[in-house]
């Protein structure tokens, strides 16, 4: 059952990774599904509910951080809210290291991002969709 749970979640995370390369958007709907899913699983794998609230609560801290960080470094939105909702249906099923590895390349690449877009001046579409979902991959594995 986790396999097949799994498999659905990285279809849903490529496309959700496609759609923002192409169209800097993260549609909310996909997005639901990754928290259902998300969700069904930290449930399968017995997490307390507490640690999956201590997830979401961290995400959403780093997320709405990262997103006034590059309001500061590019003058424009930086992080968008479907990327700060994406990362904190993604913390749902970590367990609390796999969780601090998920924030930690989830901030260091979102702050590369935002330092390169500052860099060049571009200060719109930028996709840091593809970044979380590496980061949460790499902490699912």
């Amino acid at each position: 059952m986790r396999m097949v749970l799994l498999w659905f979640l990285t279809v849903c995370m490529l496309s959700l990774a496609i759609i923002d390369l192409e169209a800097q958007r993260l549609p909310n709907s996909l997005i639901f599904w990754v928290f259902g899913l998300c969700a069904v699983l930290a449930f399968l794998d017995g997490r307390p509910l507490e640690h999956a609230a201590v997830a979401c609560l961290s995400a959403s801290v780093i997320g709405v951080s990262l997103r006034w960080l590059g309001q500061k470094l590019t003058g424009s939105e930086g992080l968008g809210w479907g990327d700060v909702k994406l990362a904190v249906a993604l913390a749902v099923p970590l367990t609390l290291e796999n969780l601090a590895l998920f924030l930690s390349v989830m901030a260091a690449s979102a702050v590369v991002l935002l330092t390169w877009a500052a860099w060049r001046r571009q200060y719109s579409g930028i996709p840091l969709g593809p970044a979380l979902l590496a980061g949460a991959f790499a902490a699912f594995i």
